[in-house]
């Protein structure tokens, strides 16, 4: 007897038993999968993030760290300034391996500028630079020139265009992967010629913004911060892990509150996928009970019903995996404005995600059905043919 033959042949007779499986399935997974996208999108945005930003500490003027915050997750403009001196005195402080300005300017949205929105304008040294320069030699890019510019995933403007700011023409030299977080956002620029652009001068040309710390192996990040803050009074310190805390808190939490969500999704599948096949064995006592005279072996039962349960959530699995995927990518935008973090969704990530999923698909049915599928495969060929229970 051809178990698999015989399944399928009677997922196509009990129709409407089949679709409330396959219904109940594709729902649960289509939500599981949803869930993980988003964990996964979170996770792989900070940990991009920080490796993007690459430095283990940002020295900022005190007071400002909020809005050096805003400007990092989210890339809102911001603008404070503090003395060029600053950098030497963070350079000869022990522990400091690197030492690299940033000087933060906003893009105005009149006729002088090519954008419709203000958008964080970033100059930084070239000479010092341990973010930008690596990342052009990583891309087999030469170094920047005066009149080229390297633009976030966000900023409307495709490689070799040229993007009007303060009245000057510069060319986009590179676009930066999306890393969700404020470098999406932000236009860098070699700092000398972001002094001379800026249309309103409202810092002096001896003034910074921040400055990115590489500390040197060895030392601890804590220890060389509270240097730095001992040496450079009205400077504030703050590590990568003060500056993503806000987000970590959030992402923490929404592990626990998916994990205890995907609990209760696979408990409610699973409790209503067994009371579907426990009545569906019920009523066919008398057909079980024939298969069974005619030859087949209690685990040919047990396999007839599991392999039922299987197809069933597997191609439910399949459906949920298939629409979640075709939302997720069609409103990845919407999604990633909607967000009160960090997202970035990547191809890899959602074709494992989906994998696991169908694996969780097939299990759920599995173990859903195994018991009300050994009850079946227990009962008396007898008895069943003749009370069709």
């Amino acid at each position: 007897m051809n178990i698999h033959w015989f399944a399928l042949k009677n997922l196509r007779r009990n129709k409407f038993w089949t679709g409330i499986t396959v219904g109940i399935s594709a729902v649960a997974i289509a939500s599981i999968f949803t869930s993980f996208i988003i964990v996964a999108g979170i996770g792989y945005s900070l940990e991009v993030g920080v490796e993007r930003l690459g430095a283990d500490l940002i020295v900022y003027p005190s007071g400002k760290g909020q809005d050096l915050m805003e400007a990092i997750q989210a890339g809102s403009p911001a603008l404070f300034y503090m003395s060029n001196r600053t950098v030497d005195k963070v350079r000869e402080i022990k522990g400091v391996a690197k030492a690299s300005p940033e000087l933060f300017l906003k893009t105005l949205t009149m006729a002088c500028c090519s954008l419709a929105v203000p958008y964080q304008l970033i100059g930084f040294d070239p000479e010092s630079d341990f973010f930008i320069m690596p990342w052009l030699k990583r891309h087999r890019l030469e170094g920047l020139a005066e009149d080229e510019i390297i633009i976030g995933a966000d900023v409307p403007f495709p490689r070799g265009e040229d993007l009007k700011i303060f009245g000057r023409s510069f060319k986009v030299k590179g676009v930066l992967e999306r890393t969700g977080m404020g470098t999406d956002k932000t236009i860098y620029i070699p700092l000398e010629t972001a002094r001379i652009i800026a249309h309103k001068r409202e810092f002096r040309a001896d003034e910074i913004s921040s400055i990115l710390v590489k500390v040197d192996a060895g030392y601890d990040i804590h220890e060389v911060a509270a240097r730095i803050r001992k040496a450079v009074p009205g400077a504030g310190v703050m590590t990568l892990s003060q500056l993503l805390r806000s987000v970590k808190v959030i992402f923490d939490r929404m592990k626990i509150m998916i994990s205890l969500v995907f609990l209760v999704i696979v408990a409610l599948s699973s409790a209503s996928i067994m009371g579907i096949f426990y009545a569906m064995g019920k009523e066919r006592g008398a057909e079980i009970g024939i298969l069974r005279s005619l030859g087949a072996k209690k685990k040919d039962i047990l396999s007839l019903i599991l392999l039922e349960s299987i197809v069933s959530t597997f191609s439910g699995g399949v459906f949920g995996v298939l629409l979640s995927a075709f939302l997720v990518y069609n409103f990845n935008a919407l999604l990633s404005r909607s967000l009160p973090f960090p997202f970035v969704l990547t191809s890899g990530g959602v074709f494992r995600i989906g994998v696991l999923c169908l694996l969780i698909s097939g299990l759920l049915g599995l173990l859903s059905a195994f018991y009300p599928a050994w009850e079946s495969s227990r009962r008396d060929p007898f008895d069943a043919i003749r009370y069709g229970a």
